[in-house]
């Protein structure tokens, strides 16, 4: 009755290739998804990091109860629900800063937690603070560049790295191999693997850099700066390198899960455990389907190539294992999950639903839509959109003035998913009884909502927010 959740960051769905992907090379998830079950509509209800994670834990639609902020200490998450009504031990471990760093309350009631620092250069050893390190090399000549400070404590970090053995995508995995062997009785088990890989740096070793040319530019992307492209100064053949720097990230990150998998395999574990893998975001890429003109995480457009993320689920007895699911999963459906797996009741004050009953092939589907968006995060803008089978609506919303995003707002989308999967094309105003009707669906579907329900979306009942922007 073991669960083992791997969690990685910014891992794009269409970079998988066992979704039929072919912008990177997932042999180890590919195997492992053979084992698995595939969902094809998992969707993150509240962007980017933090708040996903929120939802995770709390197995509540955080959108937008809570932003970019420490997890609320007075309800109970996963962990401690696996530990105190199951007899888990818990543990986390990994490299995502946000959730490792400052007072964060995202590691509250596991047992065991390691942190593996380094990324963002954050937690530098002192042997490493005297370090010089020349930047020449990685970043764009003659251009301003934002993250100098970050470079450099990063560069600092890995000059003494002698393979890909030291990045920390392997140091973390060590570790969760490492707390699996230390185990010391056969109580069950939940570990967390939080993998901030492949969020950049974007810093492929040569062993996978190479699976990808691309253009010499004259610098490594590690941190190409984020926004539109005129913002970032990046030509097209800059993109396309970051484009291939990205993707052997996604390989190399790839890798390192499939060492843990083999572990899990040689030891017998994959006959006891449930094994999920997903992420909580993709990212943007550039132009087009790569990322509506945008780099990085830089706009609250929850868009298909952010929103969309990779689902995989191992159930020991085989359930669903080598098929693939269309009903749509949010990420508190995972937490109902586990709780249910692990025999627990689901409590009253979540939101999620289990997906056990649909991979005993007891259910088709536990969702027919789901919701994605970004809390107000400081600069004045959320989001909030809805997919369909059919459909994609999207709607953003100017809650500060002077916000530095105020003349970007878009005005609000409907798009056809069967036909323009990326949201390319905006149907209205030529289809506006359709996009009241999608809007109407999500704001059924926020009603609903644990959240909701206790007052803590306010913002909902200003009544140009309830009623909808004048199509």
């Amino acid at each position: 009755m073991n669960i083992i959740f791997i969690m990685s960051d910014t891992f794009r769905y269409d970079h998988c290739g066992f979704n039929g992907g072919a912008n990177a090379k997932t042999p180890n998830l590919d195997r492992f998804a053979q084992e698995s079950a595939v969902f094809d509509n998992a969707y993150s209800d509240n962007l980017p990091t933090l708040p996903n994670r929120a939802s995770l834990l709390l197995g509540r639609c955080t959108w937008p109860e809570l932003g970019w902020e420490p997890l609320p200490a007075d309800k109970a998450n996963l962990p401690q629900l696996l530990h105190e009504a199951g007899g888990y031990a818990t543990a986390l471990v990994g490299d995502t800063v946000p959730i490792f760093t400052g007072r964060s309350g995202y590691t509250r009631s596991f047992n065991y937690v390691k942190y593996e620092p380094g990324h963002a250069g954050r937690g530098n050893p002192p042997r490493l603070q005297k370090v010089e390190v020349d930047i020449k090399g990685y970043v764009p000549p003659g251009r301003p560049f934002k993250q100098v400070e970050q470079l450099v404590r990063y560069l600092k970090f890995r000059s003494d790295w002698k393979s890909a053995e030291d990045c920390l995508s392997a140091r973390s995995v060590r570790a969760a191999i490492e707390w699996l062997d230390s185990r010391k009785n056969d109580d069950p088990f939940l570990l967390w693997l939080d993998m901030w890989d492949p969020h950049e740096p974007w810093d492929p070793w040569d062993d996978f850099a190479r699976l990808y040319p691309k253009p010499d530019i004259g610098w490594l992307t590690y941190y190409p700066t984020g926004g539109t492209q005129k913002e970032s100064g990046l030509t097209d053949e800059e993109l396309q390198a970051a484009r291939a720097t990205y993707a052997a990230m996604v390989t190399q990150t790839d890798h390192f899960i499939g060492g843990l998998l083999e572990y899990l395999r040689g030891h017998g574990l994959m006959e006891n455990t449930l094994v999920i893998f997903t992420t909580d975001h993709g990212t943007h890429l550039g132009k087009g389907q790569w990322g509506h003109g945008i780099l990085r995480k830089s706009r609250p457009w929850p868009f298909e190539e952010l929103a969309h993320t990779p689902l995989l689920i191992h159930h020991p007895e085989g359930h669903g294992a080598g098929r693939r699911f269309k009903t749509f999963v949010q990420p508190f459906d995972l937490t109902a999950t586990m709780l249910d797996y692990a025999g627990l009741e689901i409590p009253g004050n979540m939101d999620g639903r289990s997906l056990l009953p649909v991979l005993a092939g007891k259910a088709t589907d536990i969702r027919d839509c789901a919701l994605a968006g970004h809390h107000n995060m400081g600069r004045g803008v959320f989001s909030r959109a809805l997919y369909t089978e059919d459909w994609f609506y999207g709607e953003w919303h100017l809650t500060m003035r002077g916000s530095p995003l105020q003349d970007e707002i878009l005005p609000p989308h409907l798009c056809d998913r069967r036909r323009d999967p990326y949201q390319l094309n905006n149907l209205l105003p030529d289809r506006i009884d359709t996009a009241k009707k999608i809007r109407a669906r999500m704001i059924q579907y926020i009603e609903q909502t644990k959240a909701f329900q206790e007052g803590k979306m306010a913002m909902l009942m200003d009544p140009g927010m309830k009623t909808g922007p004048n199509f």
